[in-house]
């Protein structure tokens, strides 16, 4: 799998494409995921991380989009391919003062659950039954929300 983050010089938008191995042609790519910014200035920040955290032996690309503005918007992508060429697609979408830890297994995610982020939710997003999975999670008011560090700046 190769994972590319690019800002187009003329146009300064966004793009991700995440291209994995064609399983006819080893050492051939194709290009099976395309992601593009909505707008000049949307993103902040394109991160990838590219890992198997699932333990299958395939990596799986996270992707993780930094809106710009102060609420601090974050979406992540899950890309994980299967053994017979297709791939799953996932992921969390508007997740206000978003943070997220990648880790075997899975993912801690904590968002702001109300508008002046007085209290988060955090969630964990684990992969069982050939599934990815992002539980209901815990509320937990601003005081007593547990840290965690965002791989996505």
């Amino acid at each position: 799998m190769a994972v590319l983050v690019q800002r187009h010089v003329g146009d300064q938008i966004y793009r991700v494409v995440v291209m994995f191995k064609k399983a006819t042609a080893p050492v051939h790519y194709e290009s099976s995921y395309i992601a593009t910014e909505p707008a000049v200035g949307a993103w902040s920040a394109v991160h990838a991380e590219v890992a198997d955290h699932n333990g299958d032996t395939f990596a799986e690309a996270w992707i993780g989009y930094r809106y710009a503005g102060t609420g601090g918007y974050l979406d992540l992508d899950i890309l994980d391919p299967r053994a017979t060429g297709s791939f799953f697609l996932g992921g969390l979408r508007e997740l206000p003062k978003g943070r997220v830890d990648v880790r075997t297994g899975g993912a801690d995610v904590i968002s702001a659950a109300d508008v002046d982020a007085t209290s988060f939710l955090v969630q964990a997003i684990g992969y069982s039954g050939l599934q990815w999975r992002v539980n209901t999670g815990t509320l937990f008011p601003l005081a007593t929300a547990p840290p965690i560090v965002s791989d996505f700046p």
